[in-house]
């Protein structure tokens, strides 16, 4: 039993580290989107405020650092892949973003900055926790699917019948039928 605790202590450790390294390159990448797109306002926007095209590039770019992430957890063979490690993979990250999200707003709130709440209950930011948990999951499922397919390849057909068709033997010195 002791094994099984340190293997799921483990493969914790490595989603938490694997989540933070993505989400920092998701804060660079956002950061750097909104000094490109924010430049023609005087403060900063509101959720409505912001382009349309910058909420959808926003959202393409979580796809591919999540599933770039997935495929870094998954890769090595220490975790076998699968849905369910997919999503676990997703839940996990989406905590370590809300826990640091929390810790960003209570900064703002300690310099009085005012509360960002009009960004996290806009529908766009509610549809990346569904980008991250999709795109987690699918990375799971389909390294599953691509797994058993080289471990368990079809067999060869057998010379001279279909699979399955067993061959009747002659008895030595006996008559064909």
């Amino acid at each position: 039993m002791a094994s099984r605790d340190h293997f799921h202590r483990t493969r914790l450790k490595r989603i938490v580290r694997i989540s933070i390294l993505a989400y920092l390159v998701l804060f660079v990448g956002g950061v750097a989107l909104g000094f490109l797109f924010a430049q023609q306002y005087d403060a900063p926007p509101t959720p409505d405020e912001v382009p349309l095209s910058l909420w959808w590039i926003a959202l393409s770019f979580i796809f591919l650092v999540v599933s770039g992430a997935a495929k870094i957890y998954f890769y090595g063979g220490t975790v076998p892949p699968s849905l369910r490690e997919g999503l676990l993979f997703g839940t996990v990250f989406l905590g370590i973003s809300f826990v640091v999200d929390v810790l960003m707003v209570l900064v703002r709130v300690y310099y009085q900055a005012g509360l960002p709440l009009s960004y996290y209950l806009h529908p766009f930011f509610l549809l990346t926790a569904l980008v991250v948990l999709g795109a987690a999951g699918a990375v799971g499922w389909y390294e599953a699917r691509a797994l058993a397919s080289v471990r368990a390849p079809t067999p060869p057909p057998r010379p001279g019948g279909a699979v399955g068709k067993k061959r009747r033997r002659r008895k030595k010195g006996g008559r064909r039928r």
